[in-house]
């Protein structure tokens, strides 16, 4: 998986070669969008042949872009702010249980990873034979893996990170080590 890392072009602090925020990408091709046209005007033709539900959202949303936009692998908003003491580092995380989030420091960086899952993904079979069959009309929530990355400053204390989970919010604290004062010392100069 490509990991997105989380540079700040305000902070030079940051190490890393990028100098711009991570982009997040929608995951749709041209030929995505190709396909989804075509399905649009054969379901034009056909809308309400075969279940009046077919083109319900189907002028904002086409099936194609329904199904793809739920298996798009999702990227946490996150903010990044600072103060004297410590670095805290927010990411959005809604529908995201506490358990399926994992962060890690390696190699002076913290890495976020995680897992949204779809609840009921599938239905308890029936007899052991049959499967749930429902259709899904309207997609639009996305479901899947992230992974961010950051690299620490000079100045975090990765031993001292924390994080906590409330509300779909995740807030990372990474404190600041004390700046060292340079010691100094004078050296008396004898006559030789």
């Amino acid at each position: 998986m490509n990991t997105p890392r989380i540079i700040s072009r305000n902070w030079p602090r940051w190490g890393g070669s990028h100098n711009a925020p991570a982009a997040r990408s929608n995951g749709f091709s041209p030929m995505t969008q190709l396909h989804d046209e075509i399905d649009r005007l054969f379901n034009g033709v056909f809308s309400g042949l075969v279940d009046p539900w077919d083109n319900f959202y189907s002028d904002m949303l086409p099936e194609t872009s329904r199904r793809a936009l739920a298996e798009v692998t999702i990227s946490p908003r996150v903010e990044l702010t600072s103060d004297d003491k410590a670095y805290t580092l927010t990411a959005e995380l809604p529908g995201v249980n506490p358990a399926d989030v994992k962060l890690e420091v390696r190699d002076n960086m913290l890495f976020l990873r995680g897992e949204k899952k779809r609840e009921n993904a599938e239905a308890p079979e029936t007899d052991g034979k049959e499967k749930d069959e429902r259709r899904f009309h309207v997609t639009e929530r996305a479901y899947g893996s992230f992974e961010r990355a950051m690299t620490l400053p000079d100045d975090a204390d990765a031993e001292g990170i924390s994080a906590s989970h409330k509300d779909g919010v995740l807030t990372v604290v990474i404190p600041r080590k004390a700046e060292e004062t340079p010691k100094s010392r004078t050296i008396e100069v004898t006559r030789a």
